[in-house]
């Protein structure tokens, strides 16, 4: 999460909005990011999901009032590192 210049709070925000939005227990989530370290990539969808999740906690004014992520056209890019690309 150092890599998107997030803070503790909103790095765990990003764990949590992306295993509820992506249907996949929280500690799996975290688990791919940490194998993201040893060069595996995360699964599209599930990229995805963190790089909406990501774009919608590093900036407060993209959540809607329910503190959810606002949907968009489309999910911002990850890393290379992240997606293998």
């Amino acid at each position: 999460m150092s890599s998107f210049h997030l803070t503790p709070q909103q790095s765990w925000q990003v764990l949590v909005t992306t295993s509820q939005h992506s249907n996949t227990k929280l500690h799996l989530v975290a688990s791919a990011l940490l194998q993201t370290s040893n060069g595996r990539s995360l699964t599209e969808p599930l990229a995805k999901h963190l790089a909406t999740a990501v774009r919608a906690h590093s900036n407060p004014a993209a959540l809607s009032h329910t503190g959810s992520p606002r949907h968009r056209d489309h999910a911002p890019s990850l890393p290379e590192s992240l997606t293998g690309r």
